[in-house]
């Protein structure tokens, strides 16, 4: 392959591995033929694979050539001579080598690019593992000498030669005690938290990167991947480069490819200690996939280090024999301290590698450690360890007054439980009520399979909730929880913005609950906020009308949000939650306008152009991402209103058939649905289920213009997304909602490429989950429209099928049959929507339309 086709595959590769999954399909398309494939396979290669590499990912797929990795030896580079090779990993190779043209003779280790690594991301990375050095200076980090470029342009530097063995090796063949091992492993902590002092993350601590003189001096070695917090620079792409951790040592944010902290090092430094204390690494992950990886490492809870000490028997097949001591010597301080190192949530680790050497040593040193619960009976117990004789001496004294003062203190007890019993009681209601709704319910909300648990939390909170609300009277805080505690409910019950319950009636009672006690406490202080939460919940109720379409109460809550929100403006026009609040305003009587019989069209748009013009204006900065007291960032309330009025506006295109500008409205909302789901990592199932939509707005539109390959580029995405979100959580009706349109939209797709009988497929499989919504929640215009629409099209794909069928009549005539039945089923809905005053004005004319199609089918049947 020649070098200039190789540098556009690698630059291809590298920025397309960046990309969102739906960005890189476009831009996959734009590449030439000439590299298209190739940067495929490479994208297919990095995806797929479930192990480990230990070689460049270039030579492990063949795309460039490997050569011999001793072909240094012998060899001088800048006045060093490369006597042996003494170690290798995935980008670099590592000599000992000698000081030529010197007064005194000095041996280095010297630290080469592997042949088939020397890209522009391997040598930014080794140029900054070579800068990281350069800044730390410490006796327990193998220090930087030298280094610079050789004769051959390959970047080299040059180290300290450790003369010793890898951490595991020199305990078993030192035959170390307990002591002795801690006693290392605390010189190992005060050269990482030097490292962590001067803003670096080591990323690949292990015995194997740690070597120890014959003087038990440990020596941290290998930075390869390590991190410069402080750099500008963004991060180098590390998949580029294979997964470059070790998974034995690695934390479960690293496994999951998150942002990675000091407390990524703590919890390899805590992998470490379990196997210098235990004999063994907490989990077995050798030879297994990556799923199996990180299933161990994310999600098993590993045993304590006395229990796994306990059971070595055999220790030839352990990684580290076991110190000679006794299991009980691990059991508390020990089996805690290192169980806090390696919790799962780095927010629970050790704030700090010094903490976490701290704790290790106040063990030797007999104090209680900070890993154990502070009870008295622990505290009390390490001080007796220190002075076992005078406190002996002191407790023959206090025991003589302990008895005459217990009968006294008794009595006044007793009296003070007595009179505090009531407040009590009515205080843990109070707190029980708010706990189930905003910590228990949001701890599990994102759960896969959460949703029967989540309607339990609501049925016991509204009964709280209830006999709270009978003596909230005169107390305006508790009137504020109780107005929070029943909006919250009414979210969960059926709030339309988010995963709920699919109880649009529970909510509506929750919402005007809450609103009652709102609109009271609006009356009773002049503070902006409280504006600003009733106006919220005006909104909240609007959106649950909308659904049911009762346009009447839905226009005056709609409204009365708008007006009730202007005194908050006017009191802080610089408040953000209230500009963007103003903007859904705006958006959501854009909905009423357009849904309402008598709506003002143009009034609608004019709304969405508003809430647009409301979002974009607030200048972006990472302030925004932080979580408002809802759970929300201010970016996601931003983008959530952004992509929605571009929707609303695409839809309108698409309904005056304006299809070019329906399509490039389409993709403004899909760049702002994009930028909702990257606020969050990894992104929420709502932000997801969102940008399906986008997807398959897009997709559709690509569709009508018989674009369909790309079409079913879009639309695939939609249903992958939308299908995690059903399979983490079978009763989220939203997901549910967005997956049958998504089946519908592919058939649609099928139907334009002539394949009607997989257009039935996803036709039906659409059907199904509507037809599972309408039992869930009847009351759900938007989805029983759905699948009316969903029905005619059958009916549609069956009255071609008809007319192109060239078999028998009787195959011809049945086709228009089963057309006829299905309209005939879509025109009843519509009728019956109708009848009971719910039919949006969107979806006017479909009682036209379809009695139209009956028509046309039945006269084809005739002739």
């Amino acid at each position: 392959m020649d070098s200039i086709r190789w540098a556009k595959i690698k630059a291809a590769f590298s920025s397309l591995d960046e990309m969102h999954p739906d960005a890189r399909i476009e831009a996959l398309s734009q590449l030439p033929d000439d590299i298209r494939d190739e940067v495929k396979k490479l994208l297919s290669a990095h995806e797929q694979s479930e192990d480990f590499i230990s070689q460049p990912v270039l030579l492990a797929h063949g795309i460039v050539e490997n050569e011999r990795e001793d072909r240094f030896i012998g060899k001088t580079i800048s006045g060093y001579l490369i006597l042996e090779k003494i170690g290798s990993g995935g980008m670099g190779l590592v000599y000992s080598a000698e000081r030529l043209n010197s007064d005194f003779t000095q041996k280095v280790a010297i630290k080469l690019i592997k042949r088939g690594m020397d890209s522009d991301a391997i040598e930014k990375r080794f140029a900054r593992e070579r800068k990281i050095l350069s800044s730390l200076k410490h006796p327990n980090i193998a220090q930087l000498i030298d280094g610079g470029i050789a004769s051959d342009d390959f970047p080299f530097f040059v180290m300290e030669l450790v003369e010793g063995k890898p951490l595991n090796q020199f305990c078993v063949d030192e035959k170390l005690t307990l002591r002795e091992r801690l006693d290392i492993f605390l010189l190992i902590c005060s050269a990482v938290d030097h490292a962590h002092k001067n803003l670096v993350i080591h990323r690949d601590l292990k015995p194997t990167n740690i070597f120890v003189s014959k003087d038990r001096i440990p020596k941290l070695l290998d930075f390869g991947i390590a991190k410069l917090l402080s750099d500008d620079e963004p991060e180098l792409n590390t998949a580029t480069l294979g997964k470059i951790f070790t998974p034995e040592y690695a934390s479960p944010e690293q496994i999951l490819g998150n942002r990675v902290t000091t407390s990524t090092d703590v919890y390899s430094l805590g992998v470490i200690l379990y196997e210098l204390l235990a004999g063994h690494r907490p989990y077995d992950v050798k030879g297994k996939s990556f799923d199996e990886v990180v299933k161990s490492v994310c999600e098993t809870e590993p045993p304590r280090p006395s229990i796994t000490l306990e059971n070595q028997f055999d220790t030839t097949d352990t990684e580290i024999a076991p110190p000679q001591i006794e299991r009980r010597e691990l059991r508390g301080d020990l089996d805690n301290i290192v169980l806090k190192a390696l919790r799962k949530d780095p927010s629970e680790r050790y704030g700090s590698v010094y903490q976490f050497a701290e704790d290790v040593s106040r063990y030797l040193r007999g104090l209680p450690v900070s890993a154990r619960s502070q009870t008295y009976k622990y505290r009390a117990g390490k001080y007796v360890a220190r002075h076992r004789v005078g406190v002996i001496a002191a407790a023959l004294v206090v025991l003589s007054l302990i008895t005459g003062i217990t009968v006294a203190s008794w009595q006044a007890i007793v009296a003070g439980k007595e009179r505090a019993k009531a407040e009590e009681r009515f205080s843990d209601v109070r707190t029980l009520a708010n706990s189930l709704m905003f910590e228990v319910h949001d701890s599990i909300k994102d759960l896969p399979g959460s949703t029967p648990a989540r309607k339990l939390l609501v049925e016991r909170a509204l009964n709280y909730l209830d006999k709270l609300a009978a003596d909230s009277k005169g107390d305006m805080t508790l009137q504020s929880e109780l107005a929070a505690g029943y909006e919250k409910t009414g979210d969960v019950q059926g709030g339309s913005l988010g995963s709920n319950l699919g109880d649009s009636k529970g909510a509506l009672i929750s919402y005007k609950k809450s609103l009652a006690i709102r609109e009271s406490l609006v009356r009773k202080s002049r503070d902006p906020k409280e504006n600003y939460l009733a106006a919220n919940v005006h909104s909240k109720i609007f959106r649950v009308l909308m659904l049911v379409n009762d346009f009447k109460d839905a226009e005056f809550h709609c409204r009365s949000a708008i007006e009730i929100l202007k005194p908050s403006l006017k009191a802080e026009p610089q408040n953000l939650l209230y500009q963007v609040t103003s903007a859904r305003f705006h958006l959501e009587l854009g909905d009423l306008l357009v849904s309402k019989k008598d709506g003002d069209a143009n009034e609608a748009l004019t709304n969405y152009r508003k809430s647009i013009e409301i979002s974009e204006a607030i200048p972006s900065s990472e302030a925004l991402k932080e979580k408002m007291p809802d759970g929300l960032s201010m970016a996601e309330k931003i983008f959530s209103v952004t992509q929605m009025a571009y929707r609303r506006i695409g839809q309108n295109a698409e309904l005056r058939q304006q299809p070019k500008e329906a399509f490039e409205v389409y993709k403004k909302a899909l760049e702002a649905s994009q930028k909702l789901a990257s606020v969050n990592d990894p992104p929420t199932v709502q932000s997801q289920i969102v940008l399906a939509i986008s997807l398959g707005n897009v997709g559709r539109m690509e569709a009508k213009a018989g674009k369909l390959s790309e079409a079913s580029r879009y639309i695939d995405a939609m249903i992958e997304l939308c299908e995690k979100a059903v399979a983490a959580d079978p009763q989220n009706y939203l997901a549910m909602s967005q997956l049958s349109l998504a089946y519908g939209s592919l058939g649609f797709v099928y139907h334009k490429r002539g394949d009607n009988d997989k257009s039935l497929v996803e036709l039906r499989k659409s059907l199904v989950l509507q037809e599972k919504l309408r039992e869930k929640d009847p009351n759900d215009v938007y989805n029983i429209g759905n699948l009316a629409e969903t029905i005619a099209f059958i009916g549609e794909v069956y009255e071609d099928s008809g007319s192109k069928s060239v078999g028998p009549k009787e195959s011809k005539l049945n086709s228009y049959r089963e057309a006829s039945s299905w309209y005939k089923r879509s025109l009843q809905i519509w009728v019956d929507l109708e009848k009971n005053g719910k039919l949006p004005a969107y979806f006017s004319t479909k009682i036209e339309d379809q009695n139209v199609a009956i028509a046309r089918v039945e006269k084809r049947r005739r002739t």
